[in-house]
């Protein structure tokens, strides 16, 4: 989406803005923060861990058990608390607590620019919400007072703009299918979310129910495979989304592990009787097979977009607020955030922006554009275009892609595109800011990302002749029918085991020759 901007056609932000928050200091708020600062404005960085680096903060204890259906998102992440400051009883120390390499390079940017001095720690935005043209936030920090005790402090703080950089990887998504909330009643320990997935280990001889078999169910299947007895993989059988998602979720189903067997969609959990041990259990699925056997039940199954500081941007909120924010909610089912420009600035109310919602992309770098955005425009060395043109330029996006994590997904056609617009758009912009002018992808960057596919292929074995091979036989069944396909096998499920068997078959022939 191409950012064209007349003198005419620009926002003006009604206040001044000098301070900002910064809700997070992960992989998108720690480079949020430091192009902020290095702008000029007044930051603060609030975090609920003990250090920056957010989801690549690993810790060896699992999540706690999950249940099954999910909360709605605007209780996903977390659920707001609100008392006075104090110290409280906190035998399991169900604290707001406080990989490797991704974590010390996060750890390494935030010390070098100085963002530790920006940050307050152990910190969790219980609430955001604009008072006349001032962003309130409620704060909550905790603190381990030894002896199973806690120490509580709230407070708030004001702000002129907010930067939501909480990401989309903390409210588990596990879908409502039938019978799964006994089961995690049941079991609680053995029916989790990937989240809560640590080591294999534990696993080692057991027969494992895997639901979703995209990036995180396809890596924990790999992982699993030289321990467990064997991994029942449960994916969508009517695959959805724009063609390039479409094409890698067929070729993430080339990838079945050794142990693993695809089977088709759960029809339900069936009930478990007082006494009854998991293995003894049952697993109805579409085709009417039933599994039994099972001992450990993984949910592959994504995440929820889920901000519940900021309640009355959510679709189920049963307060008062503004009629644009009635009328332009960022969350309704969980499954993406609506009304944004460029997956970053809220279009009725850009003093509020969100950072790392677009999927499929180096995040990394990717995050550090989205960022020089961010701090260009909130410090006035950028203009965002007019109200109207902004949702002229969202309702082409919903129309291109609809609303949902569809919206938010870019790969690597995309976010070129997107990284290539932004440069042009903020160079011109710094012709007469006089900001510096930034540079796009490098040469070296666009060949390295060219081999983003064989290196995805070589993580799971896969030559590039065999590659080459695979991306054939989907380019061969893209321009099939899909209903003469479906003559060729009685559900997708035995399909998509045909195909894998197929690929499996031929990595193992290579090998031995």
């Amino acid at each position: 989406m191409t950012v064209i901007l007349e003198p005419a056609h620009t926002h003006d932000f009604a206040h001044a803005i000098r301070t900002v928050a910064v809700i997070g200091s992960g992989p998108t708020g720690t480079p949020a923060a430091r192009h902020l600062q290095d702008a000029g404005l007044k930051v603060r960085l609030f975090e609920r861990q003990s250090q920056s680096g957010g989801i690549w903060n690993w810790r060896p204890a699992a999540s706690l058990p999950l249940s099954g259906p999910t909360l709605p998102p605007s209780v996903g992440a977390f659920t707001p608390v609100f008392r006075q400051s104090g110290t409280y009883e906190d035998p399991d120390l169900q604290r707001n607590v406080s990989h490797k390499f991704l974590a010390d390079y996060v750890h390494n940017y935030a010390k070098h620019f100085g963002l530790d001095k920006l940050a307050s720690y152990n910190t969790r935005v219980e609430k955001a919400e604009k008072v006349d043209h001032k962003w309130m936030l409620n704060l909550r920090k905790v603190v381990d007072e030894g002896n199973e005790k806690a120490r509580e402090e709230q407070w708030s703080e004001e702000f002129d703009a907010v930067v939501v950089a909480t990401g989309h990887y903390n409210a588990p998504y596990i879908p409502p299918l039938n019978g799964v909330d006994a089961w995690a009643a049941a079991w609680p320990t053995k029916v989790i979310h990937s989240q809560g997935y640590r080591v294999p280990e534990p696993y080692e001889g057991k027969t494992v129910l895997l639901v979703g078999i995209g990036t995180s169910g396809t890596d924990i299947a790999r992982d699993l495979d030289p321990y467990v007895e064997k991994t029942y993989l449960v994916g969508r059988n009517k695959l959805r989304g724009p063609p390039a998602y479409q094409r890698q979720r067929k070729l993430q189903r080339f990838m079945v592990s050794e142990k693993g067997e695809s089977v088709a969609e759960i029809q339900r959990f069936v009930p478990p009787n007082p006494g009854q041990s998991i293995e003894e259990a049952e697993v109805e699925l579409k085709d009417g097979r039933i599994l039994k056997g099972i001992s450990e039940v993984i949910f592959a199954t994504g995440y929820q977009y889920s901000f519940p500081f900021l309640p009355r941007h959510h679709s189920n909120y049963q307060g008062v607020r503004s009629e644009r924010a009635e009328k332009h909610q960022l969350v309704t089912d969980g499954s993406g955030v609506l009304n944004l420009w460029r997956d970053v600035f809220y279009i009725p109310d850009p003093p509020l922006t969100l950072i790392g919602l677009s999927v499929n992309t180096s995040a990394f770098s990717f995050f550090e554009y989205q960022s020089i955005s961010i701090a260009r425009v909130l410090s006035g060395k950028a203009k965002l275009p007019d109200e109207a043109t902004r949702w002229a330029n969202y309702a082409q996006l919903v129309k291109e892609k609809g609303e949902g994590k569809f919206s938010h997904l870019l790969n690597k056609d995309g976010e070129r595109s997107y990284v290539r617009d932004t440069v042009e758009w903020l160079n011109r912009e710094a012709q007469w800011s006089g900001a510096e002018l930034i540079e796009g992808h490098s040469f070296e960057w666009l060949a390295e990302s060219d081999k983003m596919q064989e290196l995805f292929a070589v993580k799971y074995g896969i030559t590039p002749e065999q590659l080459r091979q695979i991306s054939e036989e989907i380019n061969a069944g893209d321009g099939q029918d899909q209903e003469a396909i479906s003559k060729d096998f009685a559900t997708a499920a035995d399909e998509t085991n045909a195909r894998a068997i197929e690929g499996l078959a031929r990595r193992v022939g290579a090998v031995k020759a």
